[in-house]
């Protein structure tokens, strides 16, 4: 039975893989932050610039004017630091959620790399807390459940796992079956794969970056540029942010390919 005052949304909970090993992990949970706010915008509507300062122009940014986000409120919350090394985010549905993610696991700097937690559910807003909101719902049980599987499966590994709460078995967090599970999977290995270049060629492609100005950034040529998308799958990731903005009715923006 959902709680009064619970509200549809996907709840998601990230925490740092061998966090103990980081030569410095203050450092690392600002990176963390910083990468996570500015795809949280992007993708929910109030896009910040690249950090490289490579983002698009305003005519082919992912996230700019015209896509305008629902009210914030319990169903959509900024990413926070919560305890330790762990992180959390809502979003008001899943493929907004994968896109922000896709966002984060590209941005990222080795040896920096997260766990993700999906969680599909309900959340309820308790209190405002010092460093975030205080909520409960079973969306954040089934994060808590997803992010202790990814741990199981591989503890060294990025991984991304996604549980719904269904009925009864809320608690146990249960297994997403069919396209969700898949979908996470697959992203999970395409960027785990990707080298440290392909990974900011992808994200820039996803930030509206013309192909001429990444190549230029990278000391690369064009069609270089063109070729590392093909060959890592970074392409099949951009197509793939696309099906996930329609899936969610928002559009999704990238450069000209070959600009």
């Amino acid at each position: 039975m959902t709680e009064q005052g619970a509200v549809p949304a996907v709840a998601v909970i990230a925490d740092l893989v061998g966090s103990r090993l980081l030569p410095d992990r203050a450092s690392a949970q600002e990176q963390v932050l910083h990468a996570w706010a500015e795809a949280h915008g992007q993708v929910c509507g109030s896009a910040s610039s690249h950090a490289d300062g490579q983002a698009g122009t305003d005519e082919t940014s992912a996230g700019t004017a015209g896509d305008q986000p629902p009210a914030p409120g319990a169903g959509q919350v900024p990413p926070w630091a919560t305890v330790g090394d762990e992180f959390q985010a809502v979003y008001p549905d899943l493929p907004t959620a994968l896109r922000a993610l896709l966002r984060v696991m590209l941005a990222l700097r080795e040896p920096v790399r997260l766990r993700f937690g999906i969680g599909l559910g309900h959340v309820t807003a308790l209190a405002d807390g010092q460093g975030g909101p205080i909520q409960d719902g079973d969306a954040w049980w089934s994060a808590r459940a997803a992010i202790e599987a990814g741990h199981e499966r591989d503890a060294k590994a990025a991984t991304l796992e996604v549980r719904s709460a269904a009925g009864d078995a809320a608690e146990d967090g249960e297994a997403v079956p069919g396209l969700e599970a898949a979908a996470a999977r697959l992203l999970e290995h395409l960027i785990g794969a990707m080298k440290p270049r392909e990974r900011r060629i992808v994200r820039a492609t996803l930030d509206g970056v013309y192909q001429k100005d990444v190549a230029e950034a990278e000391g690369i040529s064009q069609s270089a540029v063109s070729q590392s998308l093909t060959r890592s799958g970074g392409r099949m990731l951009v197509d793939v942010d696309h099906l996930l903005a329609q899936a969610a009715g928002r559009p999704a923006r990238t450069g000209q390919e070959h600009r």
